[in-house]
């Protein structure tokens, strides 16, 4: 394979390979091919409902705290969660401190409720996965003494 023809990421600064939009790619076709334009069976569509309740609840209700959420809380954790389902549903496809910086909220705001909605729902992006990895093979280069371990309550808080 000649050097022209291969696929270079810098070739498309800011732009997500993987990102549908900008794939030159039949999807309805492949729909089709795999019958998935046929609707839902009526089990599978009352799982989908249950599992759309399990995600609108989480947005809704309760915070660390206990107390009611207001509109800022909620705008977050949905923020959050859409990012942990499908980056891309954010033009451009940001990272989670860009999106924090555009609807003006730090990273950490954010990063608290894509970590919970990943642990709860079991998803996660790629974004998160490099992350991991990162963090993962830091920790390998690093040995930690027992006074610089956090110490964490029964339900895995850090203490202060």
């Amino acid at each position: 394979m000649s050097r022209e023809s291969q696929f270079h990421e810098s070739y498309a600064r800011h732009v997500d390979p993987l990102d549908g939009q900008h794939a030159d790619f039949d999807w309805d076709g492949l729909a089709r091919a795999l019958n998935e334009e046929e609707e839902l069976p009526e089990t599978e569509m009352e799982r989908l409902g249950v599992a759309l309740r399990h995600l609108l609840m989480w947005i809704l209700t309760g915070n660390r705290n206990g107390g009611r959420p207001d509109a800022a809380l909620i705008g977050r954790r949905a923020l959050a969660l859409a990012w942990v389902i499908d980056p891309g549903l954010h033009p451009g496809s940001p990272s989670l401190a860009t999106l924090g910086s555009e609807v003006g909220v730090t990273r950490a705001s954010l990063s608290l409720w894509a970590a919970e909605a990943s642990r709860l729902f079991g998803v996660s992006n790629r974004a998160q996965e490099v992350a991991v990895a990162v963090v993962l093979k830091r920790a390998q280069n690093t040995e930690l003494r027992p006074a610089q371990l956090p110490k964490l309550d029964g339900a895995g808080r850090k203490q202060p």
